[in-house]
């Protein structure tokens, strides 16, 4: 779960801070320590702090020349889905403010305070990444991730044709509930097998993580990636699913 969002520009100046888990710290006040530990990280080993561990909480720090991004998650998600989200909020924030963080304009905290509202959207779109990546593996041929209900596709690797896409996902996922309703049990995921290619079809929440491969010798390789994948983009639907419904 997603502890806290903290913006810091390049002076320290707490510019954004937002904390999802109620907890005794006080984010706003992190701003300068935080940049305190950067430069003294750099000045003593020449590298920034990216990833810090702590009992409960792993803390990924990601940064530009304008502004450094803060994310605590619970430590038992690991710095892969910290690190992500912190890069991905970095992008969205520099997109949003570049001409305030240019221009120095950073003395009212108002002037950020409705980023807070995008945080459940840039959580949800970061599963980009992560099939992008999928998508890069020897043998991976198609990572696609379908929206909601699966009556759109929230995001593809390939251009695909979307209406049968659905149409043919929508009518598996009922023949798939069929076959498991009569063993009292729920499909939670499906793979179809050709001469060339295998489909993995994976329940993730509401939507559908729908992979393509290729029929290879290391298919065990490209089944731990999956995995890994399927579990990043699960946490990350679970994360922007909560702090929506805390929005509204």
């Amino acid at each position: 779960m997603l502890h806290h969002i903290i913006a810091v520009s390049a002076s320290g100046i707490t510019l954004f801070a937002k904390e999802y888990i109620k907890s005794n710290t006080k984010v706003d006040m992190l701003g300068g320590l935080i940049t305190a530990m950067q430069s003294f990280a750099v000045l003593r080993t020449g590298l920034s702090v990216t990833y810090i561990e702590m009992r409960t909480l792993g803390v990924a720090i990601t940064q530009n020349q304008s502004v450094t991004i803060v994310a605590s998650v619970d430590v038992t998600d690991g710095p892969d889905l910290a690190r992500l989200i912190a890069s991905e909020v970095l992008r969205a924030f520099m997109h949003r403010y570049a001409r305030e963080l240019d221009q120095a304009r950073t003395a009212s905290a108002d002037t950020f305070a409705s980023f807070g509202n995008e945080v459940p959207e840039i959580i949800r779109r970061s599963v980009r990444p992560v099939l992008d990546h999928l998508a890069s593996q020897r043998g991976v041929v198609l990572a696609l991730l379908t929206a909601g209900q699966g009556n759109g596709i929230l995001y593809s690797t390939q251009e695909v044709d979307r209406i049968s896409v659905l149409a043919h996902h929508s009518r598996v996922i009922d023949l798939a509930a069929e076959v498991a309703a009569a063993k009292n049990d729920i499909p939670l995921a499906l793979t179809l097998k050709n001469d060339k290619t295998t489909v993995s079809l994976c329940r993730v929440e509401r939507s559908s993580l729908i992979i393509v491969t290729k029929n290879q010798l290391k298919a065990d390789e490209c089944q731990k990636e999956i995995d890994d994948g399927v579990a990043l983009v699960r946490k990350l639907l679970v994360i922007s699913a909560n702090l929506s419904g805390q929005l509204n």
